[in-house]
């Protein structure tokens, strides 16, 4: 078996037919648009090689084109512009850049053949498009062009072609609703593997020998019927002496951080207040009442950590969960077996941090603190971590006044070693003036981490040897300097 990190090549026998390839299909030859969602590396990309040929196969030309893989481009008519080509370049037909042309319905129109036979455009990854104005434009264009049809004539645009939009990605986030075009498509989700489906791939692929099917089950059992994670594991099975055990170690990999896939799933809900809380309750409780009004409820499903179980949201896999559980930003509802995982935020967790520069240090620290921890550094997490936080605490203070400053540290008693420290540059500040004078304003809306000096100062062997505990031992510091650190970032108050 071939482990693909990315799509996997028709006619390759480790895929799997999949419902959601007729259905799109069904849905796109009956020129109706489509939305298919689903989370990352659950094979919407293979899904869509598949329905571009069974729609070419129907006689019906059928274009890819992937968002990611757009050049830089300075303005929104030379975004305009690469599309439209891209869609020449695979119908066959003429196209020539055209500066200023800013209306897609009228860039497609340009392109397509003569006559009025249908197109289907696909397009991948179709949140990825960099600017809010531009997006705000081609999709409200592209609604534009669907609402077009109940009165263009049947050589237009807007009349011939049907487009699928797939992705990870919240609708309600890219536009607005009475602009977008999401609300004219069929909406299909993508969904997992069942268990008879995984257990036919392991024969497939492990081949008939003793064993095969315990190891489907324990994959099953610990993964679901997520397709990227069945697959890595069944890779992993691969040739070894001992099939648990080695799918066994994979999971230890993946529930240790040392695989990007559940940092990268985890990541995403981290970013957002509001879907932490969920997936935290979530984590606490085993289960949600859904709400399907709610759409930060229906991206825990299509994001990928959750799926529906009735009228209930419950973890999409067991491996999920027990990470979720026994990570100190999320759960700590359990005792973790091993290193609990932590997980790096993403730079927009830091908005709240106004000067470019110190943010990128606090998120580069930060992403450094996890980087460090996942490899066994203690330590060097834990001076991550305390750099971080020292980052936001300069800006966070930068954005006071001198007399706020002066009045904030008089009040909490600050010694100020006159040589280099002065309440005019919050940033000569020694560490523990900035923790005073910022605890001293924030009061009970936020309040750094008394361990922060610790953790800041374990960097220095000098201090370190004072109360020394070795690296490994730290472990359980390393975990509370994470949900710290979260609550932090999280309390602080928005700046000007």
């Amino acid at each position: 078996m071939v482990f693909y990190q990315g799509p996997i090549p028709i006619g390759d026998e480790s895929y799997v037919e999949r419902e959601a390839v007729g259905n799109v299909s069904s849905e796109l030859l009956s020129q109706r648009w489509v939305l298919l969602l689903g989370p990352r590396q659950h094979g919407k990309t293979t899904a869509l090689i598949r329905i571009k040929k069974t729609i070419s196969d129907a006689g019906v030309s059928c274009v890819y084109i992937d968002l990611q893989q757009q050049p830089p481009v300075d303005n929104y008519s030379d975004f305009v512009n690469w599309f439209s080509r891209r869609i020449a370049e695979q119908l066959g037909t003429q196209f020539e850049h055209s500066e200023g042309l800013d209306d897609l319905q009228t860039a497609i129109n340009q392109i397509l053949p003569t006559g009025t036979a249908r197109i289907v455009v696909l397009v991948d990854e179709a949140s990825n498009i960099p600017r809010d104005d531009w997006r705000n434009s081609f999709f409200g264009q592209l609604r534009g062009l669907s609402s077009a049809r109940a009165f263009a004539c049947d050589t237009d645009a807007s009349k011939r072609v049907t487009f699928l939009f797939a992705g990870t990605f919240r609708p309600e986030t890219l536009i607005d609703a009475a602009n977008s075009p999401f609300n004219v498509c069929e909406k299909i989700e993508t969904v997992d593997l069942t268990i008879d489906e995984v257990r036919g791939l392991a024969a497939t692929t492990l081949g008939e020998v003793q064993g095969v099917q315990d190891a489907a089950d324990a994959i099953f059992a610990a993964v679901g019927g997520q397709p990227y994670l069945v697959q890595r594991l069944l890779g992993k099975a691969i040739g070894s002496e001992n099939m648990l055990t080695a799918i066994s170690q994979a999971l230890d990999e993946l529930k240790s951080g040392q695989v990007d896939h559940i940092a990268n799933l985890f990541s995403r809900y981290l970013a957002e207040s509001k879907l932490a809380e969920l997936v935290s309750t979530l984590a606490a409780d085993g289960q949600l009442a859904n709400s399907p009004a709610d759409p930060d409820y229906s991206f825990l499903c299509t994001g990928g950590i959750a799926k529906r179980s009735g009228a209930q949201i419950v973890f999409r896999n067991s491996i999920y969960e027990e990470v979720a559980r026994t990570s100190p930003q999320i759960g700590n509802n359990s005792v973790a077996v091993g290193r609990a995982p932590v997980f790096p935020l993403p730079p927009t967790s830091f908005r709240k941090v106004n000067n470019v520069q110190l943010r990128e240090i606090a998120v580069s620290a930060q992403q450094g603190a996890v980087a460090s921890y996942n490899g066994g550094s203690n330590r060097l997490a834990l001076a991550g971590y305390g750099c971080s936080i020292e980052a936001i605490l300069i800006d966070y203070l930068s954005g006071k006044t001198e007399q706020e400053r002066n009045n904030a540290g008089q009040q909490a008693g600050c010694r100020l070693d006159r040589r280099w420290e002065n309440y005019g540059d919050a940033a000569s500040l020694r560490l523990v003036n900035l923790v005073k004078i910022a605890n001293q304003l924030l009061g009970s809306n936020a309040q750094v981490p008394d361990a922060l000096r610790d953790w800041r100062n374990l960097i220095h062997p000098s201090v370190a040897t004072q109360n020394y505990m070795s690296d490994e031992a730290l472990d359980p510091e390393v975990r509370v300097a994470a949900a710290s650190h979260e609550i932090f970032l999280r309390d602080l108050p928005s700046g000007p």
